[in-house]
């Protein structure tokens, strides 16, 4: 799904603290011209390097991020 623009993504204040708020408009979309519709890091084709240089701008530990990445890569796959 490439219409992964960021009013897809919700969160849940519960509990006093932060969660992800359950998944929503998950229909299909090619996109616009067949591109993603968020960029991330200035890019529409966004590498680790460009997820990683996210991460730091919001504060995240480089390490921690890294590891992220890589445990999502894991179970994800690269689905490009």
């Amino acid at each position: 799904n490439k219409d992964d623009h960021a009013k897809n993504f919700a969160f849940i204040h519960r509990d006093g603290d932060w969660h992800f708020a359950p998944a929503y408009d998950l229909l299909p979309s090619d996109g616009i011209n067949g591109f993603r519709t968020t960029s991330i890091n200035d890019s529409i084709e966004p590498m680790k390097e460009d997820l990683l240089a996210v991460a730091a701008k919001a504060g995240l530990n480089e390490k921690e991020a890294d590891t992220m990445f890589d445990r999502v890569q894991e179970r994800v796959g690269d689905k490009r």
